[in-house]
């Protein structure tokens, strides 16, 4: 039966690219890392799904988003291999783009890309809630993420050779949106239709 989760329904066959439960019994801390793949924004998330599906290195996240899709790799009790600093007590999100598109994709695929980041990140907050851990709105520094602080932090910050999710990056749209989702409001984005899909296939309530 399938579970709906891409990586638990079909591994890797190379590289395990999460495991469950969590090494040394770990528990999720309301962590959360925030990435880009560094794949070219017109792949799309299905191009970075078949690189997870198949990559014999390690690199992975618990959800990813293009403009139009979401992925649901593993559920965010799962520990994934997304960040080697935090692996253990935090979850990975991705936008499947570069650091260097934001600012330089058309403007309505851009406002895709961060209406999913909002709705991955929103689905983590209400997950962790309903774990009684609040996950604030807010971006936290690396030091904060090793240290098991709930919020968002940037790959770049977690103490490696890492850059995203780019210095263009706009985390206070981010915030934003994450917010409007949480509030059961949507910010205005004509080009885009899938707005009940997506709240249906993540379980968050429709506005």
């Amino acid at each position: 039966m399938s579970t709906g989760y891409i990586l638990v329904d079909s591994p890797n066959p190379y590289t395990a690219q999460g495991t469950y439960p969590r090494r040394g019994g770990a528990q999720l801390s309301g962590t959360c890392i925030v990435h880009t793949s560094e794949g070219n924004w017109r792949g799309g998330v299905d191009a970075l799904t078949n690189l997870v599906r198949t990559r014999a290195d390690y690199g992975c996240y618990h959800r990813a988003c293009d403009w139009q899709d979401i992925a649901t790799y593993y559920p965010w009790e799962w520990e994934t291999w997304q960040d080697s600093e935090t692996n253990n007590w935090a979850a990975g999100i991705s936008a499947a783009c570069r650091t260097t598109d934001w600012g330089n994709m058309p403007a309505d695929v851009e406002e895709g890309f961060y209406r999913n980041l909002a709705l991955m990140a929103a689905d983590f907050i209400n997950y962790m809630a309903s774990k009684e851990i609040q996950v604030p709105l807010r971006r936290i520094t690396g030091a904060q993420a090793r240290a098991r602080v709930p919020g968002f932090a940037a790959h770049g910050d977690s103490g490696i050779s890492r850059s995203d999710p780019g210095v263009n990056f706009d985390w206070d749209r981010f915030f934003k949106y994450t917010a409007d989702v949480l509030n059961g409001v949507l910010s205005p984005n004509p080009s885009y239709t899938e707005d009940e899909q997506f709240f249906i296939d993540l379980d968050i309530p429709l506005p």
